[in-house]
This record gives C-alpha cells, structure tokens and sequence, in this order.
C-alpha cells in the first residue's frame, strides 16, 4: 500500500481547496478543517451542526478523538471559523445534522471515508498531484506544525501519538525528513 504525502507547498494546498470548492463547499470547508486542526477524517465526518455551533461560539474545537480516545482542544482560525459560520447560514443545517452530510441514497449521515478519498483524490489529479488522500489533510497539518515549531514533541501530543516513531513517520518521505 502506497502511503499519502503531505502537500508541503501552500499554493498547492490552496489550489485542492480551490478544485473542492468548485464541486461542492462542504468539500472545501473539509479539507481546510482538515489541514488546519489535523484531525483524522472519522473525527471530522463526525462533526454535527450544534457542534459547528459551539466552534464558533467558544472559538475552539473540543474533540475527543475516536481512534485514540484523547481529548484535543484546538483553536481554529478566525479565517475558517468565518467560513464555518457562512457555511452554517447558508445551508441552514438543524442541530443533529452533520455537517458534511450525503446527499445520496445515505441522506442524513455523514460522508463517508471512501466517498472522500475518492473525492479528494480526484481533485489531486485534476492538479497532477499523486498519493493525495484523506490522510493527506493530517499529514498536511504534522508538517505545517512541524515547521512553524520545530517540536516533535509538540507534534506527538497535538496528534495523540503514544510513539514518537508514529509522529516522525507524518515528516517522512521515504528516508528523507521533509522541512
């Protein structure tokens, strides 16, 4: 199995967001929420409207991760809590609705990981970018974080790492460290 890689360039970064926006917002919004908090995408899929609602009251994400069962308390941008508040507004989601929710035969859950995946590989390839994933959004945020802080530590704990080799994997490709 081919790993995902990070997207290291920021224009790059912007440009999936820009093509996932054009499919739909709701593509968009998650991959920025994706890059920016570095949450794995069943935290994210799971995300409700009343939950969006309290991100933008308190200006923090409390999330109690699935996988590791670590609490994060994040504090997203004022950039993308404007975006998540134009989002709410716009698509006029009641209280238990997820925020990234189908559209398809599955109306009123949320996405799934696979429709993502293919979604947002799709959108890698329509900007000749390979190995682009739902994993990518984290590995995306480990090497932001990475080198705004220098911390591998820092980085282990924001992602809820038991093992550094796990976090030094996010900053890997191949045996060359990415900076």
């Amino acid at each position: 199995m081919r790993r995902v890689c990070a997207v290291g360039r920021f224009k790059t970064c912007n440009d999936i967001g820009l093509v996932l926006n054009t499919r739909d917002w709701r593509y968009g919004l998650l991959w920025r929420l994706g890059v920016e908090t570095g949450l794995r995408i069943s935290d994210l899929l799971r995300l409700t409207a009343s939950d969006a609602a309290k991100i933008c009251a308190d200006r923090k994400l409390e999330v109690r991760m699935i996988k590791t069962q670590q609490n994060v308390v994040i504090s997203p941008s004022k950039a993308i809590l404007n975006e998540i508040a134009d989002y709410m507004l716009h698509r006029d989601l009641k209280a238990n609705e997820f925020l990234f929710y189908s559209t398809s035969i599955n109306r009123g859950r949320p996405l799934s990981r696979q429709h993502v995946w293919r979604v947002l590989r799709a959108a890698g390839a329509s900007l000749s970018v390979s190995r682009v994933g739902t994993h990518t959004m984290r590995r995306t945020f480990a090497l932001r974080h990475y080198r705004a802080r220098r911390s591998v530590s820092a980085l282990q704990t924001r992602l809820g790492h038991r093992y550094i080799s796990s976090t030094l994997c996010y900053l890997l490709d191949g045996d060359k460290l990415l900076t």
